[in-house]
């Protein structure tokens, strides 16, 4: 890697291999970054990388479980080594677990504590990097307007994005004296094609995407 291309700024997108994640990739990829994109199914995270490659731009991919906290360390350290220190962090990977609150397994319940987790422990091993090798960076997570507006269509997965909403504002106020931007985006009923990232508690809805565009942060 030469000396420009570590001096561009690294941004880490999870869940990048499907939906908001791969748009977001796209378009911070089009925008001169480099672009490290992350999804627990290969296939589609290659996809990803390919797309990015045929505009011309710059990213490395990795395989990553977000709900696993050891592989987010590894991976932390690996980045940091042949990418560079990321200095923004996209947490768009979203466990499938849908399903009604009241009816809800034992493992779609358990999806919803693994995405959270993955937020909280994903966000502060990140965020600790960047504080220590920039002292500033910038985190915005993915959640959705059922975090804070449930209807009759509500499922623990929405429970789950409340979760992450609450979480980045007591994030925002802890980071922010580290120089850490903490924020979120919250889509209206985007589904993220779960299905393509296989289905790890059993869902299997028909899904689309819409995509994020660069800048539509709120929370």
């Amino acid at each position: 890697m030469t000396h420009d291309e570590w001096a561009r700024p690294v941004v880490w997108v999870t869940g990048a291999g499907n939906g908001i994640g791969r748009a977001v990739a796209l378009a911070f990829a089009d925008h001169g970054d480099m672009v490290v994109v992350t999804d627990i199914n290969e296939p589609a995270v290659k996809t990803t990388l390919a797309l990015i490659d045929q505009a011309d731009g710059r990213a490395a991919r990795y395989c990553h479980d977000v709900a696993d906290l050891e592989s987010w360390r590894s991976l932390t350290a690996r980045i940091n080594a042949e990418c560079g220190v990321p200095d923004t962090l996209l947490n768009c990977a979203e466990i499938p677990s849908a399903s009604a609150p009241l009816t809800s397994s034992a493992n779609h319940r358990r999806g919803t504590v693994e995405e959270f987790d993955g937020v909280l422990g994903g966000s502060r091993i990140v965020g600790e990097i960047m504080a220590e090798h920039y002292g500033t960076g910038r985190i915005l997570n993915v959640a959705a307007t059922s975090a804070w507006l449930p209807d009759q269509h509500t499922t623990t997965r929405d429970a789950a994005t409340s979760t992450v909403l609450t979480l980045t504002e007591l994030m925002r106020i802890e980071l922010s004296a580290h120089g850490i931007q903490v924020s979120a985006v919250c889509p209206d009923r985007v589904h993220p094609a779960l299905p393509g990232r296989g289905s790890r508690f059993g869902c299997a809805e028909e899904v689309e995407c819409r995509g994020v565009r660069k800048g539509q942060q709120g929370g």
